[in-house]
């Protein structure tokens, strides 16, 4: 996982905390209250001046850098960049990386008048009326890579149910719960996948004992398995949640309250997707969706024991994306949870149409 997944990966979780505290209709309430007559200036005109436009950040400190400012006497850097004539203001609210809080933006906010940019890892909407209630005058939005339908569609249902959607941060928990850097999860995932998939990764495990010998826990590469597959058990018992990938619903195959679903697409559809959302070009997009799908593949054979990933014997629902769409996706989903008793229909949450 590199820097950004790991950021965007803590943001999600510190959103979905922050809406237990101000729910989404409150932060909704408080943006709308700013209207027309608190509105500072807007950001594009303060930057279409005739001279050279400067944007001066306020951060305290950063991934790379470590701590920039000890101190940081936050209101006393955007009086001088106001002062030295900078056109708007960046201001860090992200906490964890880069020690930045909303009470930054607040008061430069209500100090300057010059525009703030609130400057985060913008992944959900209940953000962007943060901003607004918050004084920012624009948001940050990053373009980053996009998973396919079926990462989307879990991502939406989760939401939709007021529930926790869990992909990587189940290699965070089994981290945790072994005692073992993240990073030795993250590395054997990463050499599955850069190595050829699953089958060559086995062929070479006498190679792949440096992971072992960092720690002598790990008795054996498996133990990857055996820790996700104890967190993934542990979260179906204290909650209700959607999991996606790590041969779950083998996992939980026992389990009469679990709903297994896999949502599939053609290739060509996939393809297409991955060039809008990566920016590559087509041999790119169909050589990584060819090396993940083999990935995937040689995992989920080798963990259950001879299944195949892909047969719809292992799951409740198959579902095609490109011919259902993917809302149209949640919705079947929605029914089915319905019919089988596990959800009601006022339990159903509407969010934002997906993009």
């Amino acid at each position: 996982m590199n820097i950004l997944e790991k950021i965007t990966e803590r943001t999600r979780e510190r959103i979905e905390e922050e809406k237990k505290i101000v729910p989404l209709e409150e932060v909704r309430r408080q943006a709308e209250e700013k209207g027309i007559k608190d509105q500072i200036p807007v950001f594009e005109q303060a930057l279409r001046a005739d001279r050279l436009s400067f944007i001066c950040e306020a951060k305290k400190a950063s991934p790379s850098k470590g701590l920039i400012a000890p101190d940081f006497p936050y209101l006393a850097i955007a009086k001088e960049y106001e002062q030295a004539g900078a056109s708007a203001i960046s201001c860090l609210t992200e906490p964890f990386y880069f020690q930045g809080a909303d009470q930054y933006l607040r008061e430069i906010a209500a100090t300057v008048q010059i525009p703030v940019l609130r400057k985060d890892f913008t992944v959900d909407e209940y953000m962007i009326y943060q901003a607004k209630s918050l004084g920012a005058s624009a948001v940050l939005l990053i373009c980053a890579i996009l998973d396919d339908g079926e990462l989307r569609a879990y991502r939406q249902l989760a939401k939709e149910l007021g529930i926790h959607c869990y992909e990587n941060r189940i290699l965070t928990l089994a981290s945790q719960l072994s005692g073992l850097d993240e990073n030795v999860f993250q590395e054997v995932n990463e050499k599955l996948r850069e190595e050829g998939g699953f089958t060559s990764f086995l062929r070479g495990l006498p190679r792949a004992k440096g992971y072992i010998s960092r720690n002598e826990k790990f008795k054996s590469d498996d133990r990857l398995f055996e820790y996700q597959s104890q967190i993934i058990n542990e979260l179906a018992d204290k909650e209700s949640c959607v999991i996606v990938g790590k041969c779950a619903d083998y996992v939980l195959k026992n389990r009469p309250n679990v709903v297994s679903i896999y949502i599939e697409a053609p290739r060509a559809f996939c393809v297409e997707r991955t060039i809008a959302n990566m920016g590559v070009t087509p041999e790119v997009a169909n050589a990584t969706i060819e090396r993940t799908d083999k990935f995937r593949a040689d995992y989920y054979k080798y963990y259950t024991h001879g299944n195949y990933w892909t047969n719809p014997v292992n799951y409740d629902l198959t579902l095609n994306s490109e011919r259902v769409g993917v809302e149209n996706c949640v919705k079947t989903i929605e029914q089915y949870l319905i019919i089988k008793g596990f959800i009601k229909a006022d339990m159903i949450k509407p969010v934002g149409e997906l993009i």
